[in-house]
């Protein structure tokens, strides 16, 4: 038996497909296990029947980095683990577009994981996902400040504007066991 999946990594909020065969070809009851980052029990995540061509296709919408696994009904056959990653998503904004030098500036944003609110709270391990604002100076991304999400997945920090000219920023989520980490959009403040 075989499983492959539609990608190895998706954002959060993605589907991804697994499809399942039989060899030889025959009309099968199997189902598909998954196990959670982290975790080491397999659980039943659907109880499927293939076709009579031993196919089957099944969509499933992970909140956390999980594997998955084919099973005959009889529990003989299982196939290869697939692994399907979850990536964090990032957005950032600015407070104001165009400021005078010396002003502060609010860098806000929202990280979405399966542990900042919007989605299951059933797959939710604990904890505020870690962030880290950086500043582009010439081609290289500077770290500003680390930061911590609120429960709801927000963060904020005010920044002071010390020089004339185009600053831009963008956060880096930091992955965890559950999760890949990210890069969020950039922003740019004018600086007069």
């Amino acid at each position: 038996m075989t499983l492959a999946g539609s990608a190895k990594t998706i954002y959060i909020g993605q589907t991804v497909t697994l499809i399942a065969r039989i060899d030889p070809a025959a009309a099968a009851a199997l189902r598909i296990e998954s196990r959670r980052a982290g975790t080491a029990t397999w659980v039943t995540a659907a109880e499927l029947a293939t076709d009579e061509t031993g196919r089957v296709i099944w969509a499933n919408d992970p909140l956390v980095t999980t594997e998955y696994r084919a099973v005959t009904a009889d529990g003989r056959s299982v196939s290869d683990i697939v692994k399907v990653s979850v990536r964090a998503r990032a957005t950032v904004k600015t407070s104001a577009k165009t400021v005078r030098k010396s002003s502060s500036v609010t860098v806000s944003g929202s990280v979405v994981t399966a542990t900042s609110g919007g989605v299951s709270a059933s797959a939710a391990s604990t904890g505020a996902a870690r962030v880290i604002l950086q500043r582009k100076r010439g081609t290289e991304w500077v770290g500003v400040r680390t930061l911590k999400t609120s429960s709801t997945g927000k963060f904020s920090a005010r920044v002071k504007m010390t020089s004339r000219g185009t600053v831009r920023y963008r956060v880096v989520v930091v992955g965890s066991d559950t999760y890949l980490g990210t890069t969020s959009n950039v922003v740019a403040v004018r600086v007069r």
